[in-house]
């Protein structure tokens, strides 16, 4: 049994809007508060979500960090790529062959998972909004902006003027799953709420709209155990 609480840190900022919780590759688990926080206060945060960072956890311990993977598959854009490793390189280079889907990567891993996680967020970029933008297209709607991030928690967000942002772990969801998130955000600019009238308008763009919704909660245990390495 896992000792409880873990070790973790906790990090005032004043850009915070809400607390949260990440993983990060070298601190380790990391609670980000916009307050400060009473360590009875933390354990309650812990304890909390200790389902969630118990599953993290785990994945980090099954994956070592001196691994690389030997294939990334990504769902979303219907992809698997091989990966070959070059350790004995003095720096760190990653080379893409998108014709093959094969990538080259060269250096001490500690170098390559920071390289790997901007190529698959460029990877998320190039392909997620354009397709955000074509549903907005067909539905008659307009995103005022679209913008792709590592987020650790929401597939994606609508803000009240209008922006989105959809979270780069969609790229492990099936392309089905991508399309209820981005009709989802969409239709946030209609009914920024989940009010009955949110998810009427929803059900008529995404049919089953709400067994799509709770499928996606648990969407997260597909992710690969090396993610949280990456960011």
């Amino acid at each position: 049994m896992r000792a409880w609480p873990p070790p973790h840190t906790v990090r005032i900022s004043s850009r915070a809007k809400r607390l949260l919780l990440r993983f990060h590759p070298e601190k380790g688990l990391e609670i980000v508060s916009p307050r400060r926080l009473s360590a009875h206060q933390v354990h309650e945060v812990l304890d909390a979500h200790r389902a969630w960072i118990e599953q993290h956890l785990s994945k980090l311990c099954q994956w070592p960090a001196e691994r690389l993977p030997e294939a990334i598959d990504l769902p979303a854009l219907g992809q698997c790529w091989s990966l070959a490793h070059v350790p004995d390189a003095p720096s760190g280079r990653l080379h893409a062959d998108a014709q093959r889907q094969h990538l080259t990567l060269q250096g001490t891993p500690a170098l390559l998972w920071p390289l790997l996680g901007r190529w698959l967020l460029h990877q998320a970029k190039l392909h997620l909004p354009p397709r955000l933008l074509e549903h907005a297209r067909q539905q008659g709607l307009n995103p005022s902006a679209v913008s792709v991030r590592w987020a650790r928690s929401r597939w994606g967000s609508c803000s009240h003027q209008g922006r989105i942002s959809l979270n780069a772990r969609l790229l492990w969801l099936s392309p089905q799953e991508v399309d209820y998130v981005l009709l989802h955000e969409l239709t946030h600019l209609e009914h920024f709420d989940h009010s009955p009238a949110f998810w009427q308008a929803l059900e008529e763009r995404c049919l089953g709209a709400r067994q799509w919704d709770r499928r996606l909660r648990k969407a997260s245990a597909c992710l690969p155990g090396w993610l949280p390495l990456i960011q």
